[in-house]
């Protein structure tokens, strides 16, 4: 009997795998993105995730979980009042855009490393920016219009005289390195920066 068991428990350990992520580019099918379809596309959450095309617009449907996620150039991606969990790299490219207005309760966007490009426009009302690493921009404007910024290790870096944080009155803390070169600057209004 012994020898039954320890044949068996062999034999599963032969049969368990790593799962890994899978690269899933969002379809055109729609534009609109729940928790397990982006554009018409299947995908988990335990998924890399790219949103691409010409200009297109692709809405939340309900609170999304990923990896990792790309924001192609000239995509726009609308929260549309649900939070977005990234808990790899949530990178934006040149000319992507990420746009929300919170209109009940507190949303967030949560990542472990955040990274934008040129002329990236992150334009937010009332949510929450949860960043476990690093923020970094090369050019471009940070707006939350109310919403807190928090990074808890890393850092923020700013390059550029077109690169600034607004929270509008929200609160900014930052756990790690402030670099701001090239004239860009933080506003935080009448919130309170730590």
């Amino acid at each position: 009997i012994q020898l039954k068991i320890f044949l068996v428990c062999a034999m599963s350990v032969l049969f368990v795998q790593t799962i890994q992520s899978a690269n899933i580019t969002a379809g055109t099918v729609n534009y609109n993105v729940s928790a397990t379809s982006a554009g018409g596309t299947a995908y988990t959450s335990a998924d890399n995730l790219t949103f691409q095309g010409y200009h297109p617009t692709y809405t939340l449907t309900e609170d999304i979980t990923v990896v990792n996620l790309t924001i192609s150039q000239g995509v726009t991606l609308n929260l549309n009042n649900f939070n977005l969990t990234v808990t790899g790299t949530l990178l934006i490219s040149d000319n992507g855009t990420i746009s929300a207005v919170e209109s009940s309760g507190t949303k967030s966007i949560t990542a472990s490393t955040f990274s934008f490009g040129g002329n990236t426009n992150l334009n937010t009302t009332g949510y929450d920016y949860n960043i476990t690493n690093a923020y970094s921009n090369s050019s471009r404007t940070l707006s939350t219009n109310g919403g807190n910024f928090t990074v808890s290790s890393g850092g923020i870096s700013l390059s550029s005289s077109n690169a600034w944080i607004n929270t509008g009155g929200g609160n900014l803390s930052i756990s790690g390195n402030l670099d701001l070169t090239n004239a860009a600057y933080i506003n935080v209004g009448a919130g309170n920066a730590t």
